[in-house]
């Protein structure tokens, strides 16, 4: 009532609560909260419309404790059905800003895709891809599991050394128009090669969209110095330190027995001790942290971008001993 009967007092009163209780739900707001809704208010900023942003979906998600950014990764959706690799990164700083760094999303999304309801079966998809693989008079595999109609899991059968995932997805052509296809990955069965295939098969088609082999394949070329014809370049600050293995016994920081940037391969060059190869700016506390806090959490080969490990059984798990363990010295001299 005092409101209405004091209209100036009353007004700014009610607006000093509503910007206080505006920052207070800006404070409490999550990194994702935030990211999401920096990209929905402004999606102009980067070519895109409000109906590109506005069915989304997160992701990925994580802090980097060096500096406390927070990374959240939205994949762009239409009528909630995901466009492959169409993703965006938002990394939202302790103060709250949002930093940006390029997206894969596609502007005009919603007059691009052909159709929301695919003609063609999973299953029918999977034998598509098989036979662009070279498979020909098998029995085509059997469902594992059916999640539901957009998403499904197939047994690997003559195909595949493991089951066999598929969803649907949006595809971006060359020519600009967008396809509805099934996505998939297949363990290749024949292939001495160990190819693992991520494939799409247009969902109305059945014609491959795309075929990427998520195994890389490295043939060393011929001797030369490096210098000639490498192409990596090191700044002053990325160069590896080199120690003998007299100065290398006293080493109580992290080292490594390796190949060292710019040899490309044993063909190139000799093995060298690198010692504290890690970026100091993502890295502090080197390859084995994991925490963000001094004091290595493996002293075998992980850390906080990758665990290598000897995989002769083929069965992608690590070994019950992890080798080569160098202790707490971290010195890996082998």
């Amino acid at each position: 009532m005092n409101l209405l009967r004091f209209p100036g007092q009353g007004f700014a009163a009610l607006l000093l609560m509503l910007f206080a209780t505006t920052l207070s739900a800006q404070s409490s707001s999550t990194p994702r909260q935030t990211a999401l809704r920096y990209l929905q208010e402004n999606p102009a900023k980067f070519g895109l419309s409000a109906s590109d942003v506005a069915d989304v979906r997160v992701t990925d998600e994580y802090l980097s404790k060096n500096n406390g950014i927070t990374h959240v990764w939205v994949q762009q959706q239409y009528a909630g059905v995901p466009v492959f690799n169409g993703l965006f990164g938002l990394h939202v700083k302790p103060d709250g800003k949002v930093a940006t760094l390029g997206h894969r999303f596609i502007p005009g999304l919603a007059s691009k895709v052909n159709t929301t309801l695919p003609s063609l079966s999973a299953a029918k998809a999977v034998e598509m891809a098989a036979a662009n693989l070279g498979f020909t008079d098998i029995t085509a595999p059997s469902v594992r599991q059916k999640i539901d109609d957009r998403n499904w899991v197939f047994e690997g059968g003559a195909i595949s050394n493991a089951d066999i995932p598929v969803s649907i997805c949006y595809e971006l052509q060359h020519d600009g128009s967008v396809r509805l296809a099934w996505t998939m990955i297949i363990e290749q069965a024949n292939s001495d090669a160990a190819d693992v295939w991520n494939m799409r098969v247009d969902a109305q088609t059945g014609l491959i969209l795309g075929k990427i082999n998520q195994t890389v394949h490295c043939k060393a070329g011929g001797v030369y110095s490096a210098g000639e014809d490498c192409d990596v370049a090191l700044s002053k600050n990325d160069q590896p330190t080199v120690l003998n293995k007299q100065e290398s016994d006293l080493l109580v920081d992290e080292s490594y027995n390796v190949f060292a940037l710019p040899t490309e391969s044993p063909i190139h060059g000799p093995r060298q001790l690198v010692v504290n190869p890690a970026d100091p700016a993502a890295s502090p506390y080197g390859w084995h942290d994991t925490n963000g806090f001094a004091g290595a959490e493996y002293t075998y080969t992980r850390g906080n971008n990758v665990y290598a490990y000897d995989d002769r059984d083929n069965n992608d798990t690590p070994p019950t001993t992890p080798f080569p363990n160098a202790g707490p010295s971290l010195l890996f001299d082998y």
